[in-house]
């Protein structure tokens, strides 16, 4: 039986369906299994024109604030602008982990061959964390709600931009 990347079934006398070395195998087919799961925010979502203003955007129960005594002094628009806020800043730190990812992998990539399926791979999914930045930015503009960037040190933790590889940009 194969399976959705069309794995072979590992032989019967117990060895690894796959030697070490098969590993472009492995990278080609999750090329190939990632060109039917990829989306595009701008053409594969169907945005509305508006977003409601009188609904929470997260279950009530999962805001911050709820259950406590400023919960309760809080008005009903109140607590759903609460909501956008806090769903607006998570779609924002999602954005940043996904620069992040990308940045990791294209500094994994930028010494490797270019024409290898595991190098086309890392391209793929790079490709995919721009989507969802793509996604989560639109979101947080159809929202209105403020950008918010992460403190200047918490980006030192993964280095500069500009520290690639050679020291090339």
């Amino acid at each position: 039986m194969a399976t959705t990347l069309d794995a072979p079934v590992a032989p019967q006398n117990g060895t690894p369906a796959h030697a070490p070395d098969d590993r472009e195998d492995l990278a080609a087919r999750l090329v190939r299994a990632a060109a039917n799961k990829s989306y595009n925010p701008d053409t594969d979502i169907a945005w509305p024109d508006s977003i409601a203003n009188d609904r929470f955007f997260l279950p009530e129960h999962r805001v911050s604030l709820y259950g406590t005594r400023l919960w309760a002094r809080m008005s009903q628009e109140q607590r759903i602008l609460l909501s956008r806020h806090e769903v607006g800043s998570m779609a924002q730190a999602g954005v940043w982990f996904e620069l992040i990812l990308s940045q990791l992998l294209i500094r994994f990539i930028y010494d490797e061959d270019y024409i290898s399926h595991h190098t086309r791979w890392a391209l793929t999914e790079i490709a995919d964390e721009c989507r969802h930045s793509m996604m989560f930015g639109e979101y947080i503009r159809r929202a209105g709600t403020p950008t918010y960037a992460p403190a200047a040190s918490l980006g030192d933790a993964f280095g500069p931009a500009d520290s690639l590889p050679g020291g090339r940009a």
